[in-house]
């Protein structure tokens, strides 16, 4: 069955009503004082004005004037809708004077009704009714609060005349039971509940004919443009597809991560106190500003003067940023709001102000509002909204412990990159370390590296594995000390060997040249000795054979 459906003016009612009040019926708005039931009305009100149409508001309450005040207070330009007769309010407020003893007739008040919506001598078909509050009309002279035949019969009346109506009831018990609640075709509960001295209001709706409804308790929050809500189920929950990289502006983190962050992620950074949480998230506010994306960075810890001051102090320049609306830093205080008002207003700014990343540092804040269950549900709805809008959002969370491994409120099923800082404790002193546990769609580092923090900002460092060890910090500094002091023996060791090698073949290409002449030498010594004894040797024979002669001898 298709019915024709109105919107109701307050965002996100909407969505849980499938569509907005079914239009030309009534419908029943009950809760106690001071959750907003008149509120409903004039947003609805305004959103018909808003529309070029025509709505009627009958106060059993307050008066127009505080009526239309309220409306201004809300924002809406509520002098023109009267001057243009969008609006027409109807004093429907008993007066005690004026009472008679015996039943309270209602006839009149249909009359007053059906002469307000008349336009030119009939009822239009898109007439809006809005009716503030019924009970203090019906019941305020009934002692049994029971709802009279005169109200049914003006309920019938409106349905017969095809008029949307919104009617209010004051009741203590949203269980409550009378005639009024069988004739109207939509019901809509408001209730407000305090928990840990912070109030929640939520909305539900148990009856709603014709229409697949939300089913759940919503909650939602009144602020200066009044009532708005997020369903906790429900929503559309169409992510949009993770664009392209966008650089960290720090290239060892970017490395870490396979080359940046995709737009539209989600990104947990988890951490014990003292680690650098945000001081990793004040190097992504900057990277991701400088790289042509706005960010907006809610904080529970720190106001914005105190952010600046710190992320200055370590070389991260985020007041430059602020200054050219860049980046926007809010402080919010966990304690001011329950959880769910926390969810509506960080929705609201995120999709009233459209940053390209939304850092919140931490969400652990959240903790002392609910169970840890109630908070991770909080922030599964927030990731939900941010990446539906294609925001990249970044937050960080505490860890009580050092030695902790694991998230807290258990998202890493939902994250997309998860990092980790950590202190480790190595000969006499803390080391701070970060690794990438998590990075969908990207080659992330698998390493552990040392991470540093100085007045230039901070410097990511590969650890000292050498000669089988992997240390950090000061142990690592000395180790590389030892083995510079070594490699710098052995390369000058080395250019001394180098210096010989190349010395030595002169040294014996001279010796070889001393003992050429050594040979050369001895040779002619002994080449001259043979002549002199060859020379002595013939002279002996020739004085020999002189004598022969000499004796006459014949040999």
């Amino acid at each position: 069955m298709s019915v024709d459906q109105i919107g109701s003016g307050v965002p996100g009612l909407d969505r849980v009503l499938a569509g907005g009040y079914v239009a030309g019926t009534p419908t029943l708005l009950l809760g106690p004082a001071g959750c907003g039931k008149t509120l409903f009305l004039l947003q609805f009100a305004a959103e018909t004005a808003a529309r070029g149409q025509r709505a009627v508001f009958a106060t059993c309450t307050e008066s127009p004037e505080r009526l239309a005040s309220y409306m201004e207070a809300l924002g809406q330009p509520v002098d023109r809708i009267l001057a243009d007769g969008l609006l027409v309010f109807v004093d429907l407020r008993p007066i005690h004077d004026e009472m008679v003893e015996g039943q309270y007739n209602l006839d009149v008040v249909k009359v007053r009704i059906d002469a307000a919506l008349r336009v030119n001598g009939r009822t239009p078909e898109d007439a809006r009714l809005c009716i503030d509050d019924l009970n203090r009309l019906a019941y305020a002279f009934d002692p049994e609060g029971i709802a009279r035949e005169t109200t049914l019969a003006l309920l019938r009346l409106l349905r017969d005349a095809n008029v949307t109506t919104l009617i209010t009831m004051g009741v203590d018990d949203p269980e409550r039971v009378t005639p009024v609640t069988y004739a109207v075709d939509t019901i809509i509960e408001l209730n407000q509940t305090v928990e840990n001295r912070l109030m929640t209001r939520t909305l539900r709706v148990p009856k709603m004919r014709g229409v697949g409804h939300g089913t759940n308790a919503y909650p939602f929050l009144i602020d200066e443009s009044g009532p708005r809500l997020i369903p906790i189920t429900g929503m559309d929950s169409v992510y949009q597809s993770r664009g392209d990289k966008v650089s960290t502006g720090h290239t060892r983190l970017d490395e870490l991560l396979g080359g940046g962050l995709f737009r539209g992620s989600a990104v947990m950074i988890t951490g014990a106190s003292g680690t650098g949480k945000s001081t990793v998230l004040g190097q992504l506010a900057v990277g991701l500003c400088a790289a042509g994306m706005t960010g907006l960075y809610l904080t529970f810890e720190q106001d914005k003067t105190e952010l600046c001051h710190d992320l200055g102090g370590v070389g991260l320049d985020v007041g430059t940023l602020i200054e050219t609306k860049r980046l926007d830093i809010q402080l919010v205080r966990s304690v001011d709001y329950g959880l769910e008002e926390h969810l509506i207003r960080i929705t609201r700014v995120v999709l009233e102000e459209r940053p390209g990343y939304l850092i919140i540092d931490a969400v652990t804040a959240l903790n002392d509002l609910g169970k840890t269950s109630a908070v991770k549900g909080m922030l599964l709805r927030l990731i939900d909204v941010c990446k539906a809008n294609a925001i990249t959002l970044i937050f960080a969370e505490l860890l009580t412990d050092t030695e902790q491994t694991g998230s807290i409120l258990g998202l890493s099923s939902l994250l997309d990159v998860w990092i980790r800082v950590e202190l480790y404790r190595q000969s006499g002193e803390y080391v701070r370390l970060i690794r990438v546990l998590k990075g969908r769609g990207a080659a992330t580092s698998s390493q552990l590296k040392e991470f540093r923090i100085s007045s230039d900002g901070i410097a990511i460092e590969d650890a000292y594995t050498g000669a089988g060890s992997y240390v950090f910090g000061t142990e690592k500094l000395m180790r590389e000390q030892v083995e510079a002091f070594e490699r710098d023996e052995a390369q000058q060791q080395l250019g001394r060997l180098k210096k010989e090698m190349s010395q030595l073949p002169i040294t014996f290409d001279a010796r070889v040249a001393q003992t050429e002449l050594e040979r050369e030498a001895a040779m002619e010594s002994l080449r001259t000795e043979i002549a002199t004894l060859e020379r002595r040797v013939a002279g002996l024979a020739n004085d020999a054979e002189h004598v022969r002669i000499a004796r006459g001898g014949n040999g």
